[in-house]
């Protein structure tokens, strides 16, 4: 088992070393380019050399300048590439230098939340001492604990009733013959039929029970109104209770500061929130620019695939298919030498080729890599995974190393991270629920004292508090007047 800021800390080493490699690669392609761009303007210039010294003075121009024409619209295309290349690496660093500043924002608010979490934990402690030293809190707590309890046990069994009694209601609606009945009011005074009808509808009704059933149906539609109406008054009955336990817990936290450092939490909380959207909308840009660059090396350009298609077509055309042979057939180890030497670069480009596409698949490998830990790495800071107390029970080098190697993906890597996470020293800290209620909510909310992390709720710390509709109690639903 590991702590969490270890395996922060590791999987941010990681995402480091990602990124020097996918930089690596980039140079790498640059130079693996460059070399291509040099070897095809010599072996241009070898074919004009042997066209000006083999072929007539109009055919070996035709050849110099159809080359030329050639290889200036390559290489323009080729340059414009290369520059929105450069200017996306170069925003693709400034994005990752803006990241780095804000990751340093965000690890000193989550620094000031936990020491916010601290103070508020000590002002608590405090505030309950206070609290138990009031008469009237204590009394009110208790009377409104022993309501909680069978506020809960009224809407338990409230919910229990009403699931069965939607269940019945449904059988007897579904039953032709008692909606019959129901539906004109048989057994009441609203019922009017003729003799021959109403006889034959006493024989239905003997036939299938409604004299009993019709009881049991009125009395599954009744009671849950009643059951609703106690339930509200409980309720009312438990609002001046609360209320008076929200002006006393105030009175004390506006005392002992509490207001004061619950705002503060609030504020950066917020804070923390707008950063990793900033964050994230950082990392959108990354890889949006990542992507262009993708399209550009993928020589998915319609004009750079018609100019390389021309000058690879004219190269292998008959004109220079005659030049060679020419060249081969003529005694001069000058002329023979241009030849070989056009072959060698024939093949050294083919293999340049060959290596700059697995340069480029390398490159991008390690920058959506390198993309897919800062994911995981704001999740950790979101979800607080690095904090103190909370710990990883894996083998984290065994499991880099399985990602790396792409055995397994992102998804797996987060999802065994998060289920291999426990937390056995709670720190509270601030959360949007924390704050979204009343002073009840906070010292008089049924939890123990015992905190959590900085993305959990935080409830409240008073000796023997009461949970509105929550507590332990309540058993059966005893409603008034007997029913």
């Amino acid at each position: 088992m590991v702590s969490g800021s270890f395996v922060y800390n590791k999987l941010n080493s990681l995402q480091v070393e990602l990124a020097k490699s996918q930089a690596k690669s980039s140079g790498e392609l640059n130079t693996s380019e460059f070399e291509i761009d040099s070897l095809s303007r010599e072996r241009e210039e070898g074919y004009v050399k042997l066209a000006l010294h083999y072929l007539p003075e109009m055919t070996a121009e035709a050849v110099r300048k159809t080359i030329s024409e050639a290889q200036e619209e390559v290489q323009k295309i080729f340059r414009a590439r290369q520059e929105r290349r450069a200017k996306l690496e170069q925003s693709m660093e400034a994005a990752g230098k803006r990241r780095l500043v804000l990751e340093e924002r965000l690890q000193i608010i989550d620094d000031t939340l936990t020491k916010k979490a601290a103070e508020r934990d000590n002002l608590i402690g405090e505030i309950e001492k206070g609290l138990k030293e009031r008469p009237d809190y204590t009394e009110v707590i208790g009377t409104a604990t022993g309501l909680s309890e069978t506020l809960e046990g009224y809407e338990r069994a409230f919910n229990e009733f009403r699931e069965n009694a939607e269940r019945k209601l449904g059988e007897y609606r579904e039953s032709k013959l008692f909606a019959y009945l129901l539906n004109c009011n048989f057994g009441t005074p609203e019922y009017s039929a003729g003799r021959i009808r109403e006889t034959l509808d006493s024989w239905v009704a003997e036939m299938i029970g409604f004299s009993k059933a019709i009881a049991d149906y009125k009395h599954l539609v009744s009671i849950p109104e009643l059951m609703q109406a106690e339930i509200q008054r409980t309720q009312s009955s438990l609002k001046p209770l609360q209320e008076k336990v929200d002006a006393i817990e105030k009175e004390f936290a506006d005392r002992y500061g509490l207001t004061r450092v619950l705002e503060e939490g609030r504020k950066y909380k917020k804070d923390k929130d707008e950063v990793i959207s900033s964050i994230e909308e950082t990392d959108k840009e990354s890889r949006a620019y990542a992507n262009e660059r993708r399209e550009i090396d993928g020589e998915k350009d319609e004009f750079y695939r018609q100019a390389i298609g021309k000058l690879k077509e004219y190269l292998k055309g008959e004109t220079i298919s005659e030049l060679k042979t020419l060249a081969r057939s003529t005694p001069g180890s000058e002329d023979d030498g241009l030849v070989a030497r056009i072959g060698e670069i024939d093949s050294s480009i083919r293999t340049l080729k060959d290596s700059s596409k697995e340069i480029r698949e390398r490159r991008d490998g390690y920058q959506e890599k390198a993309q897919e830990v800062k994911d995981i790495l704001l999740d950790f800071k979101r979800r607080d995974f690095d904090e103190e107390g909370s710990n990883i029970n894996v083998d984290l080098d065994d499991l880099i190393k399985r990602y790396v190697s792409g055995k397994i993906s992102n998804t797996i890597l987060w999802s065994e991270l998060e289920a291999k996470r426990t937390y056995h020293k709670p720190k509270p800290a601030f959360d949007d629920d924390e704050y979204g209620g009343g002073y009840g909510k906070i010292y008089g909310g049924g939890h123990s004292h015992s905190g959590g992390s900085r993305s959990s709720n935080w409830g409240g710390s008073g000796g023997g508090g009461f949970k509105l509709g929550g507590g332990s109690g309540g058993g059966s639903f005893h409603m008034r007047g007997g029913v």
